[in-house]
């Protein structure tokens, strides 16, 4: 889950998701709640109240509506012309409407202002004070927004320093969110995951169990969780957080989308469908009411809710595509088309459609998703080997075993290093390795592979997972090429039963293990064995 504060990811960017937030409409009314509800100086307040003047009712012409790009546009040009003599003032502002910029995804329009505040402030107070801290903290939430992990690393530890060094424990408990969130950016799970308790820590000291930053960081540890393979902690973790949100805000708050958006991809990896298909729906039906049209919050549930259908069954398919290019568009729209946004729908669009067998037309898909994410985030990274792994199960079903295999391995080289040998991503791609050997007509080489998959996903998965019955398939396919008919017709019949349980007898992976237990048994007849 990003962030859309320091403290929190909205609406996770996980295995088919993204997050972009659109410009909303802003009332004269929350205009006034904004400034009457933030203690400022005088001198702040009453700058406030001069930008948001004109977006009274009676001041606005008839049929036009004031958006908070407006009203933030026209705050930002009176803050760098009006208050050059006024430098704490114009830091103050700066930040306010720097952070505000983005939260509505303005990130271009973010920065400048947020840099400017760190630089009024380094001058008025020096390297070392609270102010500082709070600029750098912003920087670090934005730069991480922005996928830009490096700079949220060096901001975040540089506020965590100054923080530490007054002895500012809630101010340390955000930078050390800021930054777990950074190095959890970078797939440096191990480091990231003290630092988020040693803030929910504080964050409980001071404030309880119920505030609402402490259920952002536990949100953020639980998708850790999920990130590192612990899915039965991962879900104890969301949901301790959701009812802790309901609780705090009320069941429509925009942090209720997010918590059952993450839900829902916890209990995806988990197999429960059924359950991830309701906590989608209830997200988009939280999400349209706080956010209304084009928002990123209602993009990535669309996207989502696109996947679980997918896997519901051939007959949820058409609705699927359609949400799916309904949040493309939204997504292209926003981000433009070098974001590794898109690339998340890309993959999924071109997933569906290699399903419904038309390959040619989600070869181009795959390949543009996998150049997005090598520009984003370089040759090694989770993601990266995801679309690798995609775009070789495709060559493989095209014939095009040789171009195919160099990408499998870089895929499984990158889940090694990053994510270790249990990790079920790792395993999926031995099961894309093995799958090659087996087209090569190499069932010996094929075997460990897929034997060692299967082990990781039974530990790893709950029984009966659908990703676990698809690798016994494939491995009873290759004992039986191997001549051994007793270890084989198990181990392909089981894997088929479970998946027509939990995919249904239509779906692509269970047809394919159809027929290779027809294979099977065709053969076994055809020898009399």
């Amino acid at each position: 889950m990003r962030r859309s504060t320091s403290w929190r990811r909205t609406c996770a960017a996980i295995a088919r998701g993204c997050r972009w937030p659109r410009t909303r409409r802003l009332s004269a009314t929350a205009c006034a709640s904004w400034s009457a509800g933030t203690r400022w100086p005088p001198a702040v307040t009453g700058f406030l109240e001069e930008v948001f003047r004109s977006s009274d009712v009676e001041e606005v012409p008839p049929g036009k509506d004031v958006t908070a790009r407006e009203l933030l546009d026209r705050g930002r040009a009176k803050v760098l012309t009006e208050l050059a003599d006024q430098p704490e003032t114009q830091a103050t502002l700066a930040l306010t409407i720097g952070k505000a910029y983005r939260s509505l995804g303005l990130y271009d329009s973010a920065e400048p202002l947020l840099q400017r505040s760190l630089a009024l402030r380094r001058q008025r107070f020096g390297e070392i004070h609270r102010e500082v801290a709070e600029s750098l903290d912003a920087l670090a939430d934005l730069y991480g927004r922005h996928d830009e992990a490096a700079k949220a690393e060096d901001a975040a530890r540089r506020a965590l320093a100054i923080h530490r060094a007054l002895g500012d424990e809630p101010g340390t408990a955000e930078s050390l969110n800021n930054l777990a969130l950074a190095l959890e950016d970078k797939s440096d799970l191990a480091a990231a995951e003290p630092l988020f308790w040693e803030a929910l820590r504080i964050r409980r000291k001071y404030f309880g169990r119920a505030d609402k930053e402490s259920v952002a960081v536990l949100n953020n540890l639980a998708t850790l969780r999920r990130l590192k393979g612990d899915l039965a902690g991962a879900e104890s973790l969301y949901r301790q957080a959701l009812s802790l949100a309901r609780d705090a805000f009320g069941p429509g708050h925009p942090w209720i989308v997010a918590l059952h958006g993450n839900l829902g991809v916890l209990l995806t990896y988990r197999g429960d469908l059924a359950g991830a298909e309701a906590a989608y729906r209830e997200a988009l039906a939280v999400a349209r009411r706080a956010y209304g049209g084009e928002h990123p919050s209602i993009a990535l549930t669309l996207n989502n809710l696109a996947s679980v259908l997918v896997d519901r069954g051939r007959d949820r398919w058409p609705e699927a595509e359609s949400m799916y290019r309904q949040a493309l568009a939204v997504q292209r729209k926003l981000l433009g088309n070098e974001d590794h946004k898109v690339s998340i729908t890309l993959n999924n669009l071109a997933d569906l459609l290699e399903m419904k067998g038309d390959r040619k037309a989600a070869r181009p898909l795959y390949e543009e998703s996998l150049r997005i994410v090598r520009k984003v985030f370089g040759e090694e990274h989770p993601r990266v080997a995801d679309e690798l792994s995609k775009l070789a199960g495709l060559l493989a079903d095209q014939g095009d075993l040789e171009s195919a295999e160099p990408l499998a391995l870089e895929a499984l080289a990158i889940r090694r290093k990053l994510l270790g040998e249990a990790h079920p991503s790792y395993a999926a791609s031995l099961v894309v390795v093995g799958s090659l050997r087996l087209a090569q007509g190499s069932p010996g080489a094929a075997e460990p592979l897929l034997r060692q998959a299967v082990a990781v996903y039974q530990k790893a998965l709950p029984e009966h997972h659908r990703d676990t019955a698809a690798a016994r398939s494939l491995l009873g396919s290759c004992l039986a090429a191997r001549g051994r008919p007793a270890e084989a017709g198990p181990l392909l019949l089981s894997g088929y039963q479970d998946l027509r349980g939990k995919l249904g007898p239509d779906h692509p992976r269970t047809l394919a293990a159809q027929r290779r237990l027809d294979a099977f048994r065709g053969t076994a007849r055809a020898t009399g064995s």
